[in-house]
């Protein structure tokens, strides 16, 4: 777990000598235009600064900025980010997925669209890759938090109004909820919807910072739940060489089997998926597949499958991508939060019970890639097209303290 402070431009933090309350923070991310912050109210540690990936913008950025992060830069993608001479050490990020959640939730600026503010954007990154049970704290988002903006001078300090590279005021006007392509009412509920969905605490600096400098630790009751780790074992070849590999990396919570490897895995399992509950082609149904292992001496495993029928416990409808993803979409309604195929490459590797290749594969692909906004956060493979796809499990990616939220960053972060 670890604590993230999001910092922004209002003046809630003037007088309350916040400072050593951010410094303290694992990590804290700023906008660009931030150098005329005072440090005694909103600090000075400085991570990762957000910029805007528009030509125009950039322009004003690489003329006016005064400072520079520590480990680097966030660029919102809004025009033409390829002419836009980003700087190093800096990763693109599309808040578009993030405006979707908020036009569900009904949002639309005045001009028809919906963009967010640069704190927002900030606050959805930071909330997808932190750590389960981490902290973000919202610091000077006063006109998110009130959900319109407020007057000119009780939003923002003069100061930063004069600042170089500011942006205008001319057309800022108090007390509405929408204002160009801003809709600030819906913006603290999609920052809520994310955080609930990725098991993180939202709060607000004044909800848990007094007004004093000293305590600093951020006191709360509020505890996560562990995070729950699952391994699923395909039917592939590799899949017990994968299975040795992963488990050297992590314990799992719980192991799902798919299809003909529940019956032949000799250790505990917790679930078991099938596409075909009745006998087909190398498979004999789950009933009586169940019965061998049963025989076995084998723990009897939830049986599920994509609908109902004999033997099988539970069902959820089929993502049409082999039994292999219906064991992710299974486990991920069941609240899995990091699942590792094992045996499961989706490409034409032999089959381990009879050493044939998987020659339908390719038309099973389209599904992995339609679902693959749902299972990019949770899901990683040990080998094959999934692990191209997906990419490989790491300590980081299962659980250890992320401390640099993507790839790429964190590989600039360790050869800086």
């Amino acid at each position: 777990m670890s604590t993230i402070a999001i910092i922004g431009h209002g003046r809630s933090p003037e007088g309350k000598r916040w400072g050593p309350r951010v410094d303290g923070c694992d990590l804290v991310v700023r906008m660009w235009d931030c150098a005329w912050q005072a440090s005694a109210d909103y600090g000075g540690k400085y991570d990762y600064g957000l910029i805007e990936a528009h030509p125009a913008m950039m322009l004003t950025f690489q003329k006016n900025n005064r400072r520079r992060p520590a480990r680097g830069w966030i660029a919102s993608k809004l025009h033409r980010p390829e002419r836009c001479g980003l700087p190093p050490k800096c990763e693109l990020v599309d808040q578009a997925p993030w405006n979707q959640i908020g036009q569900k939730l009904g949002g639309m600026g005045a001009t028809g669209r919906l963009q967010f503010t640069r704190g927002t954007i900030a606050t959805c990154w930071a909330i997808e890759n932190a750590p389960r049970g981490s902290t973000v704290v919202l610091v000077g988002f006063d006109n998110i938090v009130a959900g319109r903006t407020l007057e000119l001078n009780q939003a923002f300090a003069p100061v930063y109004q004069r600042n170089p590279g500011t942006f205008s005021f001319g057309a800022y006007k108090g007390g509405v909820s929408k204002a160009g392509n801003h809709d600030f009412a819906v913006e603290l509920p999609v920052m809520q919807h994310l955080a609930a969905k990725y098991h993180v605490r939202l709060v607000t600096a004044d909800e848990i910072w007094p007004s004093t400098p000293d305590a600093l630790a951020i006191p709360s009751d509020w505890r996560p739940e562990p995070v729950k780790t699952a391994l699923i074992l395909g039917d592939a070849a590799s899949v017990r060489d994968d299975a040795a590999a992963a488990l050297k990396l992590f314990t799992p919570t719980a192991i799902a089997a798919a299809n003909n490897i529940g019956i032949e895995w000799e250790g505990h399992l917790d679930y078991w998926f099938t596409l075909h509950p009745g006998a087909c082609i190398d498979w004999i149904g789950i009933r009586d597949a169940l019965s061998r292992r049963v025989r076995a001496g084998r723990n009897k495993p939830e049986i599920w499958a994509h609908k109902a029928a004999v033997a099988v416990d539970r069902h959820t409808p089929d993502w049409g991508g082999s039994t292999g993803l219906l064991a992710g979409k299974g486990l991920l309604e069941l609240g899995f939060e990091r699942i590792v195929l094992a045996g499961v490459p989706m490409d034409k590797s032999p089959h381990f019970y009879n050493g044939q290749p998987w020659r339908q594969v390719d038309r099973y692909r389209q599904a992995w890639q339609r679902q693959l906004p749902d299972l990019a956060p949770f899901v990683r493979s040990m080998s094959g097209w999934t692990a191209e796809l997906l990419g490989k499990p790491d300590p980081e990616w299962l659980g250890v303290l992320i401390s640099a939220p993507s790839k790429e960053v964190a590989k600039i972060s360790m050869e800086a």
